[in-house]
């Protein structure tokens, strides 16, 4: 059934076997990835070896692990998936309601830094307080903006 010719390494006829068990059906592989279906059916009996350029595409099309399990197992790896990059405290806020939270949260920690009854204290609480009005009124405006854009979306 598989022709092994020594130049097509050692894993022609595993790989073959591994392709003729792949979803979704083989005709739509083929033409997913852009190759005439006698050269998919080639890649399967052994014929011919599977082009390592289409191996990430092939991947994005059937999304069997096998398919990188094949060529990392051998060598030792294991596939692990790949993680977001972790938020730091020093990440800028994204989008409008979190930059108003984030200066909620600012404001408040300057509003109890200056926790006593001095004049300048009572200055500065008031300015914070303006500043935490103002930011409110624009956080209600984008919530309602918000709201009048999701039942027609």
């Amino acid at each position: 059934m598989s022709n092994n010719g020594c130049w097509q390494g050692n894993y022609t006829e595993k790989f073959s076997a591994l392709l003729a068990k792949l979803e979704p059906p083989r005709k739509e592989i083929a033409l997913r990835l852009g190759i005439p279906y006698s050269t998919f059916d080639k890649y399967i009996c052994g014929y011919i070896s599977f082009p390592p350029d289409l191996i990430p595409q092939l991947y994005e099309i059937t999304k069997d692990r096998r398919v990188i399990e094949f060529f990392s197992e051998p060598s030792g790896f294991f596939l692990r998936k790949k993680q977001p990059p972790r938020k730091t405290k020093d990440d800028p806020p994204k989008g409008p309601d979190n930059l108003i939270r984030a200066a909620f949260k600012a404001w408040e920690v300057l509003r109890n830094a200056f926790d006593d009854d001095s004049a300048e204290h009572q200055a500065v609480h008031k300015a914070i307080d303006v500043l935490i009005s103002e930011a409110q009124d624009v956080n209600d405006a984008l919530d309602r903006k918000i709201e009048k854009r999701e039942p027609g979306s």
